[in-house]
């Protein structure tokens, strides 16, 4: 990835955004455990990705993606993250880590104005590319 195509993440990023989050709506029914519920929601949320992936509807797919990555990082306790990472081929769950990570830092309200950022692209970015998000963000700020 050049150093254009990290400055135009970036200014993507960095717009001002006066957009709300649509509610994440899952069926969850009554579960006995907290590990229970938190398999269906990721599970639920898992396939609504992969629909939006398929369907190239970039937007809900870098939504339901940082909502995984969410759950992964802060939902699931360390000892059982294996269970759910198992579910996720490597390639899914380094975007989804990625996509988490980007829009927790600039704020999730940016996935739904976003017009170049894709899932995809998150995802192939070499990891010095991808960490120079950071790194550009810490000095813009």
């Amino acid at each position: 990835m050049s150093t254009s195509e990290t400055q135009n993440i970036l200014s993507e990023l960095y717009e001002e955004v006066n957009v709300e989050l649509p509610p994440l709506e899952l069926n969850l029914g009554r579960y006995n455990t907290d590990r229970q519920r938190n398999e269906a929601k990721f599970d639920q949320l898992l396939i609504k990705f992969r629909r939006f992936l398929r369907l190239k509807q970039h937007r809900y797919a870098l939504y339901f993606a940082y909502h995984l990555g969410k759950i992964l990082d802060e939902t699931i306790p360390r000892d059982e993250r294996q269970v759910f990472h198992s579910k996720l081929s490597r390639h899914y769950l380094t975007g989804i880590v990625r996509v988490h990570f980007l829009f927790d830092t600039y704020g999730p309200e940016h996935i739904f104005i976003t017009r170049i950022i894709t899932f995809q692209q998150l995802r192939h970015l070499k990891e010095q590319d991808y960490k120079s998000l950071f790194n550009l963000a810490g000095a813009q700020s």
